[in-house]
């Protein structure tokens, strides 16, 4: 009886123009292709995501790294420039000497040919 009574149900919905057998496993396949599609979207946000996460922890203890010299090598650097500083002056006061000397020179040319 149930058996007969399902079979003449699903005849008499394939006749009213319901979803045969066919389209039903057209219909699943859509919606097996459509949640495939949505869960490998998915898990390739999820990818991109902890790969944005793990490669900010990475960043995070690079420049941390980095700092920690920055700041230790900042005492060497200024030990370095205090004891170069004096050549530096030497230098540079006999650049600026010269270039005075020179200036000079060329201004009293000037004056002295427009005499």
């Amino acid at each position: 009886g149930a058996a007969a009574g399902a079979g003449a149900g699903a005849g008499a919905a394939g006749r009213r123009g319901g979803l045969g057998a066919a389209a039903l496993a057209t219909t699943a396949g859509l919606g097996a292709a459509f949640l495939g599609a949505a869960l490998a979207l998915g898990f390739t946000f999820l990818g991109a995501a902890f790969a944005a996460f793990f490669a900010t922890l990475r960043a995070t203890v690079f420049f941390a790294f980095a700092f920690t010299l920055a700041f230790a090598g900042r005492a060497f650097f200024f030990a370095t420039l205090f004891l170069a500083a004096w050549r530096f002056a030497l230098a540079a006061g006999r650049f600026f000497d010269l270039l005075f000397f020179a200036m000079i020179t060329l201004l009293l040319e000037i004056v002295r040919d427009s005499l």
